[in-house]
């Protein structure tokens, strides 16, 4: 383990349980832009991000895709329906999205003991970062209230970075 240097860690699904908050927060961006009107509208601006029968399907957006790509899926929906649609869209999204995290903090769990595991690392001399597809302020907020945002030396978000950055 000498040639290690460091570890890049995901956030949701490997360091913090990801369906709980993240079902939360889908169903909150719908109950907003549906105005708690017509369940089939509902499904489909869920099934839009891939929160399809409460389940997460595997590859979709919710699963893997940035505060945009939630945008970019919901709008043309929106549209369709002759919605009020909140303007500039993806700004309302990104600030909809940390509000509903604020609101959910107690859902957040983490995968493991993430104070120990990371605190055994950082004495092992290893750097540590994480990429994620979420923002800044939402991953910060997380891993404030987990207690371990002090352990990591880099956290790439998708609001911070570009998507097809080769060099970090």
């Amino acid at each position: 383990m000498d040639n290690i240097k460091g570890i890049l860690f995901d956030k949701d699904g490997t360091l913090i349980e990801f369906f709980s908050l993240w079902e939360k927060i889908a169903l909150g961006l719908v109950a907003d832009l549906a105005n708690g009107e017509d369940p089939l509208f509902q499904q489909e601006l869920l099934a839009s991000i891939g929160l399809v029968n409460g389940q997460i399907t595997a590859n979709s957006i919710l699963a893997g895709g940035t505060t945009k790509d939630i945008a970019d899926a919901f709008y043309p929906l929106l549209l369709k329906e002759s919605c009020q649609i909140p303007e500039p869209f993806h700004q309302w999204v990104e600030k909809r999205i940390l509000q509903l995290t604020k609101d959910h903090l107690q859902v957040i769990q983490p995968i493991t003991d993430l104070k120990k595991l990371l605190k055994q690392l950082k004495d092992d001399g290893l750097k540590l970062g994480v990429a994620t597809a979420d923002d800044q302020e939402t991953t910060t907020l997380t891993f404030q209230m987990l207690g371990i945002d002090h352990y990591f030396d880099f956290i790439g978000t998708s609001d911070h970075y570009e998507k097809n950055r080769t060099q970090i």
